[in-house]
């Protein structure tokens, strides 16, 4: 059943990208996109309790985060690389 939720959604997902694209540059909706689920994700960090393993990150571990978010994240579906 996950499999199959799994399947849908990310089914879904460009197809809500593309109608909410009409109207905004692609930049724009990357950044609502972002906006958004980082409010879901610090959301589900809070109610998992796990809020505290922030101050665990060290830098090399927190540095690789970062540039996997720069790579695929930013410049991996950045407006440059949509056209």
């Amino acid at each position: 059943m996950y499999i199959l939720l799994a399947v849908v959604f990310w089914g879904l997902a460009p197809i809500f990208g593309k109608i909410g694209l009409v109207e905004i540059s692609p930049l724009l909706g990357l950044s609502v996109r972002s906006f958004g689920i980082s409010l879901l994700l610090l959301l589900a960090l809070l109610l998992s309790g796990e809020v505290s393993g922030l101050a665990g990150i060290n830098l090399r571990s927190g540095s690789f985060i970062l540039a996997e978010d720069v790579f695929a994240g930013c410049w991996g579906t950045s407006p440059i690389t949509m056209r």
